[in-house]
Formats: structure tokens, C-alpha cells, sequence
């Protein structure tokens, strides 16, 4: 990436991800400080070279103050990537509260309309506002066309983006919703696999340890101790799935009608190694496509789960059964043979002087969702499953130093215990 003397470009530690990869176009995304490095990894071992195009994400007026680094205000602390209905956008949090979106095919275009020699022009954000204090969360809800963000206030902002303005004139028109939950909120998470096409559920997670899910269509009432629908909550050493209670009888809560909770403490830590503030896994990604989830820490390491169900009988009705939902963790990356062979892991990785900063995972080349105006007519929940068949993922793992590990993600035969696999690609 940096031939000969070229300076490296600091990436910030402790902030959520750095790293996006997108699913439209062969683009990969890395936050240096307050900039946004895009490359065009090569076919094979994913190499980045040097970047095609540098983001500047702009900022507000008057400059507002940082939160982790008052000299620095503008540093990133996120970057996301998803579908906004049928587009796909990058998204961008900052640790002065600015939150910055672009659509990938504007910074495509950007890049493949440059001219020779002369510096690329830079795409202009569709989005640019401001929360008030660091921002860290960001999830989309695809179909629904809402953008939510949480920051360090404790309060979630979320943004309805209409297809068309009020006036006629062709632009974005939004409306904004906000409600305080009283803690800084690192993490949120709106329900993309199709059962809440509305957006009306938004997932929540605070520092103070409340896991909270809302109803963005009512306010003021008291939700059931149980939820409807299984979930995941990461906390800092351990993963937890919890189990879907009954919407018909929220009254049968209770102790002798619980469902297992399914948990995974320090999936991580290596064997006979006492943990640390670099162990606290605030790395996550989901891959629906694939049916597993991972999580990783600055240490270094990550983890990947495979989700499972399987069903059981009823107590007292041999007739019926219920689902339980569970997990496998399958791999941890890197792999033993990597950290066995590389001095770095043992050296820096695990003494903090060099972290990971983010994970990130899409499509290979070859594999890529269509292109917008390619996906027909249908809902945008189709454009994520256009792909039939198996189709080759791939997964960074970007560290501080600037190493950078790649993997495939590949399925296997189906009939096999496990259908899935991982492939180092370098």
C-alpha cells in the first residue's frame, strides 16, 4: 500500500469500525482519521494497492467540538454500508456528531469518470447532519428507507427519507424522530430479514448494559419481559442468543415456560491467557446469506458462529413441537497455524501496540448484487437474494499497522455436517 517512503495514514484506535466492504462494487473502504481511503482489491489475494478515490467528509458550520479526541474532532468512529432501498450507500460517523452518507454508485461513477492525470472528483454526499456529540451507531432498514443513529447524547435519531420532496423538485425529502434512552449508545440494529418490512422495530444497546427493542410505531407503553422474535446480544467477553417468547400468551412468562438461553462466554481468549481491555469484542457482522455471525476485538482475534435450530417436543403434547434457535462457533480467526508462524501476533497483537480495527466482508469479484437499475421492479428485499446458488464471500481483517488479512468464505457440498468453509487468501 505505501511504496518507498510514502507516509502511512494513521488509523484512529477504540473507535467501532473502520472498515466497510461494498456488495454493489468491488470497493473497500478503511477511515484514516478523518478521511476515507477507497481501494479496488485485486482478484485473488485481495490486495489494496493504492487507493482510487480519498473522501473528505464535510463539516459542520460552526465546527463542532470531539468527544475521544478534542484535537481531532472530526476523526470517524464508523463506516456502514447498506442498501437504502434500491441504492447502496456508505455511511459515516464522527467523533464531532457529524454523519455523512454517500451512494456507492456516485463514488463509482466519480472513480470511472476521472480523467487521466488529474485528480478524481469528489461524489457530494445525499446526507450531511449533525447529532450533537460523538456518533457511533448506524443501521439501515432497507425497504422502509430509515437511517438510525445513535450517538453519545443517549439519544436515537432516527431519519425517514421520502422518495421524492414535497415541492416537486425531484430531491430527497426526510422527516426525523428522536427519543432519549438516557446512556450512550454504541450500538442499534434494525430487523432487514424481511418479517419487519415496515421498520417498525429498532434494536438498542447501551453502555450501561440495557438491550432494549422499540416500537418506532408507539410510544409510552410498557414492552413484554420476553421478545417475539430470537436475538443476539454481544456484550464485552461473552454472546448470548436468546430464545422468542409467545406473543399470544405474554402472561406465560415465566420461569417454568422460559426457553434455554443459548451462550458462548469468551469465545476469543486464547487457552491459558489472562483477558484484557483488548479482548472486548465490539466487532460484529452478519451475513444472512451464509447464516452465520461474527465477532471480533482490537486483540486481534474473531470468531465465526454458524446459527442452528432444531425442534423439540412439547412437554405434555408428543404431538407438537417448538423451535429452538442456537449457535456453533465454528472458526477463529486467524487461524492456529497463522499466529504460530508470524512473530506478530505474539509480539504486538497481543500486548495492545497493534489492534484491529475493523472486519469487513462482501461479495468477491465475479459475485456482486446487480446493478441498481438491473433489479427489476420488486420489493428491495429482493435485491439482496437475486444471487441464486452459493456465491464466493470475502473477509478483511484490518489491524493498526496496516496489515491486512483476507479469507473467502465458500460453501460446501450440501449433505455435509458443516456446509460452509474458510479459505485463506494469502
Amino acid at each position: 500500500q505505501f511504496p518507498g517512503n510514502t507516509e502511512k495514514p494513521r488509523l484512529r484506535p477504540w473507535r467501532c469500525e473502520l472498515t466497510a466492504c461494498s456488495r454493489y462494487t468491488n470497493f473497500y473502504f478503511v477511515a484514516h482519521g478523518k478521511v476515507i481511503s477507497v481501494y479496488e482489491p485485486l482478484f485473488g489475494d485481495q490486495a489494496l494497492g493504492s487507493p482510487v478515490i480519498v473522501l473528505h467528509p464535510p463539516v459542520s458550520v460552526p465546527a463542532p467540538q470531539g468527544y475521544i479526541d478534542p484535537r481531532n474532532p472530526h476523526d470517524i468512529d464508523r463506516l456502514h454500508v447498506d442498501y437504502l432501498g434500491r441504492k447502496e450507500v456508505l455511511l459515516v460517523a464522527c467523533d464531532d456528531g457529524d454523519v455523512v452518507g454517500y451512494y456507492v454508485s456516485a463514488i463509482k461513477n466519480a472513480v470511472e469518470g476521472r480523467t487521466p492525470g488529474a485528480p478524481v472528483q469528489e461524489p457530494r454526499p445525499f446526507l450531511h447532519t449533525n447529532v450533537r456529540l460523538s456518533a457511533w451507531g448506524l443501521s439501515v432498514h432497507r425497504r422502509a428507507r430509515l437511517l438510525a443513529i445513535s450517538s453519545n447524547t443517549g439519544i436515537i435519531t432516527v431519519i425517514a427519507f421520502a422518495l421524492a420532496s414535497n415541492n416537486g423538485d425531484g430531491g430527497r425529502a426526510h422527516s426525523v424522530k428522536e427519543f432519549n434512552v438516557g446512556h450512550n449508545i454504541p450500538f442499534i440494529s434494525f430487523n432487514n430479514s424481511g418479517t419487519d418490512p415496515e421498520g417498525r422495530w429498532l434494536l438498542s444497546a447501551s453502555i450501561s448494559g440495557d438491550a432494549q427493542l422499540w416500537d418506532l410505531h408507539r410510544s409510552g407503553e410498557q414492552g413484554p419481559a420476553m421478545p417475539y422474535c430470537p436475538y443476539i446480544i454481544v456484550c464485552k467477553n461473552e454472546v448470548y442468543l436468546f430464545q422468542p417468547g409467545n406473543p399470544a400468551s405474554p402472561s406465560t412468562y415465566s420461569l417454568a415456560n422460559l426457553r434455554p438461553i443459548i451462550a458462548a462466554p469468551e469465545p476469543l481468549k486464547p487457552p491459558d491467557t489472562l483477558s484484557s481491555h483488548w479482548d472486548r469484542m465490539n466487532y460484529s457482522l452478519y451475513i444472512a446469506e451464509l447464516g452465520i455471525f461474527l465477532v471480533a476485538a482490537p486483540s486481534g482475534r474473531c470468531a465465526i458462529f454458524t446459527l442452528t435450530q432444531y425442534n423439540i417436543p412439547v412437554k405434555d403434547s408428543p404431538n407438537q413441537t417448538k423451535t429452538i434457535y442456537g449457535m456453533r462457533q465454528d472458526y477463529t480467526l486467524p487461524f492456529k497455524e497463522q499466529e504460530e508462524q508470524d512473530p506478530r501476533f505474539k509480539d504486538c497483537w497481543r500486548n495492545g501496540r497493534v489492534l484491529l480495527v475493523g472486519i469487513a466482508a462482501g461479495p468477491a469479484q465475479g459475485c456482486m448484487d446487480k446493478e441498481e437499475d438491473e433489479r427489476g421492479s420488486g420489493s428491495e428485499s429482493e435485491s439482496e437474494e437475486e444471487w441464486h446458488g452459493p456465491r464466493l464471500w470475502r473477509l478483511f481483517l484490518h489491524y493498526s499497522d496496516h496489515t491486512v488479512l483476507t479469507y473467502e468464505l465458500v460453501r460446501k457440498a450440501r449433505g455435509l455436517e458443516q456446509d460452509w468453509g474458510v479459505l485463506p487468501a494469502w
